[in-house]
């Protein structure tokens, strides 16, 4: 994840010592979309040996007990994840009750989730003080030459296509004006765009 390196090494030390046995607290992945928030995770559960991801959509958040007691049963360690979270208020309450102690009963499940700054805003305390751990995604600065390279070059790497600078130079083209308000994924949908117009 460029640009997200600290963020990736913090997740990856939390899962690592959840999987060892260790206590892992809700986390709660904060940012914008398309900086690298679920994409990070994904990646981790994929590295780390004995741990497992399960989806949750927001509409069933008031299941959430029952996905956590399903899945104490299994040998390995579980991650509950909550991708672009937001709460309807009928919500509200069977979530806050559904993880009241929760850990305490399953130490081989934990919660996590991933929000935009817009959803946060309507969340209640009461809620957000569900999410001891918060890991703030920052978007990176695509108008800065040597960031667009790098986070081209991964995405790359990610769309199997060659690195080519003359790309560098179409996608600053066409973004002109709008390259710092714009995240890392508008250049992995680029490439998907460019793969297919060359049909590789």
């Amino acid at each position: 994840m460029i640009g997200q390196e600290e963020n990736v090494a913090r997740l990856r030390m939390l899962l690592t010592a959840f999987v060892k046995g260790s206590h892992m607290p809700f986390t709660l992945l904060e940012g914008e979309g398309g900086v690298g928030k679920t994409l990070s995770l994904q990646a981790l559960v994929r590295e780390i040996d004995d741990l497992k991801l399960v989806l949750i959509p927001s509409d069933y958040l008031g299941q959430i007990r029952e996905y956590a007691q399903r899945m104490a049963e299994e040998p390995w360690r579980t991650v509950l994840y909550i991708d672009d979270m937001s709460f309807d208020p009928r919500h509200y309450e069977s979530f806050k009750i559904g993880t009241q102690g929760m850990k305490r009963f399953y130490d081989n499940v934990t919660v996590m989730a991933a929000a935009n700054p817009s959803s946060l805003e309507h969340l209640p305390p009461e809620v957000l003080r569900r999410w001891p751990i918060r890991i703030k995604y920052e978007r990176p600065n695509l108008a800065n030459g040597a960031m667009l390279r790098k986070v081209f070059k991964a995405n790359c790497e990610r769309v199997k296509i060659e690195y080519d600078p003359g790309l560098v130079t179409a996608f600053v083209k066409k973004h002109k004006g709008a390259l710092k308000m714009l995240a890392p994924s508008a250049v992995y949908d680029f490439l998907q765009e460019v793969k297919l117009t060359r049909g590789l």
